[in-house]
């Protein structure tokens, strides 16, 4: 696999999950379709900007509600906590969010369905898993 420009490895599809999707949801044929969703957050590791191990099974339900209203668009948002300089931050929330990108347009998702929005520094509750996360919305 290739580097990105910051020297970390570039983001890779997450491995299909389906027997976690389909227990979720209590459905034997849940394999086939997840239930539509409208929003979901992904947690990321320290410096990293790979897509967690779960990706998938977090984001079926978007692809969902993406795939069932053709007018409808991923709205992705990357956050950062104030560790480290901000440009850093700013940049790797940035790669969170294009790889999550990546990943929509793997799955189906045209990229003019999808909007990524100005990195964002994490404020409230003060924990810094939730502020190394990925929110998506579908508007």
């Amino acid at each position: 696999m290739g580097s990105d420009a910051g020297g970390e490895p570039a983001a890779e599809a997450p491995a299909s999950d389906a027997s976690a999707s389909a227990t979720a949801s209590g459905d034997a044929n849940a394999s086939d379709a997840a239930a539509p969703q409208r929003s979901a957050k992904l947690y990321f590791d320290v410096g990293k900007s790979q897509p967690p191990a779960n990706a998938e099974a977090d984001l079926a339900g978007v692809v969902a509600a993406l795939k069932d209203d053709a007018n409808t668009k991923a709205r992705i948002s990357g956050f950062h906590d104030e560790t480290g300089t901000a440009a850093t931050n700013a940049e790797l929330a940035k790669k969170r969010a294009q790889a999550v990108q990546q990943w929509l347009e793997s799955q189906g998702i045209a990229a003019d369905r999808i909007v990524l929005d100005k990195p964002a520094i994490a404020t409230g509750s003060g924990d810094a898993k939730e502020a190394r996360r990925v929110e998506i919305t579908v508007e």
